[in-house]
């Protein structure tokens, strides 16, 4: 049984990055619980923004660590690793299927990935600032992964992939949650989007 915290934090990210200046009744309405409840757990805005940006954080985090299928080859962004081998390029599996592996993580936390992007681009993330961008490099390079294997094309930014990669994410858990679309084609639906478009090859 979810714990009351785990049902507010739960309800505010998914408030939250659809309206940041979303008011906290908002909140313990889309939680179930009374206003009085919410903030006896969390007395106000900054200390629930502060618990949101540690937990997204680590959902995140974790996303990363089980995309990528060899954690004891996982370094900084960029460097190499004991055997050699730089973020997103852990095992011989193609920089694609690494990707693919990266938005079947991703999608059961992208409201979180949102609210995090969001809260960083407005200064919201505070102590939580540097880790944030250590991730956000992290992702990048497994664009460039696949960058560095041409399977990707290399006139378009790292950044910019990410944030269309986001994108998609985003709309795909929105329409999930909506049900226009099923859990298990999500993924899918992202990456093919993503890596092929929606234009038929015939055409192009």
């Amino acid at each position: 049984m979810r714990s009351t915290r785990d049902r507010i934090t739960t309800a505010a990210v998914r408030v939250l990055v659809k309206d940041p200046s979303a008011p906290l009744e908002r909140v313990a309405e889309a939680a179930g619980v009374s206003r009085a409840t919410l903030h006896r757990i969390f007395p106000g805005r900054a200390a629930l923004i502060s618990a949101l940006s540690g937990d997204a954080l680590q959902a995140v985090r974790d996303a990363l660590h089980r995309a990528t299928p060899a954690p004891a080859s996982r370094t900084t962004p960029g460097a190499s690793a004991a055997a050699g081998v730089p973020v997103g390029e852990a095992d011989a599996t193609s920089g694609v299927r690494t990707l693919e592996r990266l938005v079947q993580e991703l999608l059961p936390v992208a409201y979180e990935y949102g609210f995090l992007v969001y809260e960083q681009s407005t200064g919201g993330l505070n102590g939580h600032n540097a880790e944030f961008v250590q991730l956000e490099a992290e992702i990048r390079e497994f664009v460039r992964a696949a960058q560095r294997r041409s399977e990707l094309r290399v006139d378009l930014t790292s950044e910019w992939i990410v944030d269309a990669l986001l994108g998609l994410v985003l709309t795909a858990a929105d329409s999930v949650a909506a049900g226009r679309l099923a859990r298990a084609a999500a993924a899918e639906a992202v990456t093919t989007v993503l890596f092929r478009g929606v234009r038929l090859q015939e055409a192009v």
